[in-house]
């Protein structure tokens, strides 16, 4: 498989922010098979010693959700930037909120005088993917209730209505 679904969690919405928690797994863009997945949560006071930052808003978000599941077993900082990095390097496609999800990353690999595991252009916008196919949420077969902000999840969550995106933009091109 060589699309890679990314979502992190995070304690702002600064490139800036504290990074909680990294998602990502591999899928089939055409069937929505799902191949190996990466989980890691994050140490918050950990990632305060590399001077990111929090903004108190989003902190207060958080704790009017349901789900925390970053404050599980969290780990070192560079350990989990470490381990994700020979994930993410093999795949050809990252798709993520790109304009969210992909500064904060990469601003905190730069902090640890590390880089992204993957070239800005592998990058590729959900929100983008979305747009082109004319998908609504209404439209779709996934329960939004699907989205948990479990990093994890929440890429399951994206590559299903990715899918969807995908299998009607071919379904236009064969209209053609």
């Amino acid at each position: 498989m060589k699309d890679l679904m990314l979502d992190i969690e995070t304690l702002g919405t600064r490139p800036t922010s504290v990074i909680t928690q990294i998602g990502a797994c591999y899928f089939d863009r055409n069937t929505g098979e799902i191949g190996d997945t990466f989980l890691g949560n994050l140490r918050v006071s950990d990632a305060l010693k590399w001077r990111l930052t929090i903004d108190w808003q989003t902190v207060e978000w958080w704790f009017q959700q349901e789900q925390r599941s970053w404050l599980e077993n969290p780990d070192i900082f560079t350990r989990v930037l470490g381990s994700f990095h020979p994930f993410a390097k093999k795949a050809k496609y990252i798709w993520s909120h790109s304009t969210f999800d992909i500064p904060i990353l990469a601003n905190a690999y730069n902090v640890i005088g590390s880089y992204l595991p993957f070239h800005y252009r592998q990058t590729r916008d959900i929100r983008t993917l979305t747009h082109l196919a004319g998908h609504q949420r209404n439209e779709s077969t996934i329960d939004p209730k699907d989205k948990t902000h479990n990093a994890l999840e929440d890429c399951l969550y994206q590559v299903k209505y990715c899918v969807e995106c995908f299998n009607k933009l071919k379904e236009n091109q064969n209209e053609r």
